[in-house]
């Protein structure tokens, strides 16, 4: 899916902590969102992204406070959320694949079902 009304681009580019207006107002704007869902959609985000010379900024489930999808050039924003799925699951080598837009939170929960945490917390958990 794509996105790309200029509200819908305004809501995704908000961050926590907001730029100062003479570097924000000079900053390439992001051109449009794209949710893929599939290694396909990325496949084609990226043949896109190249002919037209745009970088990629991925994006999960939260922004980053310190500045972190600020474009530096005409960027796609790419939202992961909808490629959440846990892939594979090894529990006797407790290894875990899973997609890159699976909340944290999400991932702890089902770690919990088999008496296992995370190791780490990021700021981003919930």
């Amino acid at each position: 899916m794509i996105l790309d009304s200029s509200l819908e681009v305004k809501l995704y580019t908000k961050e926590s902590v907001e730029l100062p207006s003479i570097l924000k107002d000079r900053l390439p704007r992001i051109q449009f969102i794209s949710q893929p869902e599939s290694i396909d959609d990325i496949q084609e985000m990226f043949s896109y992204s190249i002919k037209n010379k745009l970088s990629i900024i991925p994006r999960g489930a939260a922004t980053y406070g310190m500045g972190g999808i600020a474009p530096l050039r005409r960027s796609i924003m790419a939202d992961l959320t909808h490629l959440n799925r846990i892939l594979d699951f090894d529990e006797k080598k407790k290894t875990i694949y899973f997609e890159a837009g699976l909340r944290w939170w999400d991932l702890k929960n089902f770690l919990k079902n088999y008496s296992l945490d995370l190791y780490t917390y990021p700021t981003s958990l919930f």
